[in-house]
C-alpha cells in the first residue's frame, strides 16, 4: 500500500546532479513510492539505459532497505542515491 508520496526522477532532476551527462537519462528514469514497509523502485523499462539497485539492474519493482544504491549508468553518467 503507497502513503501517496511518490518521486518521478528523470532528465531534469539529473541535470542538477550530472550536468551534461543527464543526456544519458529518460524523462521518467524511474519513480519512488513510499510504502507501508519501505521504498518501492519502479523503472521506467522504456528506459534507453537501465536503472540498478546495488549495482544490478532492475527489471521490476523494488523494495528498497537501508544503505542501498541507485545509480543509472549508460556511457559516462553514473549518479548515485543512497538510503541510510
Amino acid at each position: 500500500m503507497s502513503s501517496g508520496v511518490d518521486l518521478i526522477f528523470g532528465r531534469i532532476h539529473a541535470g542538477r546532479i550530472c550536468g551534461e551527462d543527464a543526456k544519458y537519462v529518460t524523462e521518467r528514469q524511474f519513480t519512488l513510492c513510499k510504502g507501508d514497509d519501505a521504498w518501492i523502485l519502479s523503472p521506467d523499462l522504456s528506459a534507453k539505459n537501465a536503472t540498478f539497485v546495488n549495482g544490478v539492474a532492475v527489471a521490476g519493482d523494488t523494495a528498497l532497505n537501508e544503505g542501498d544504491e541507485i545509480s543509472l549508468k549508460g556511457k559516462a553518467a553514473f549518479i548515485k542515491i543512497s538510503f541510510s
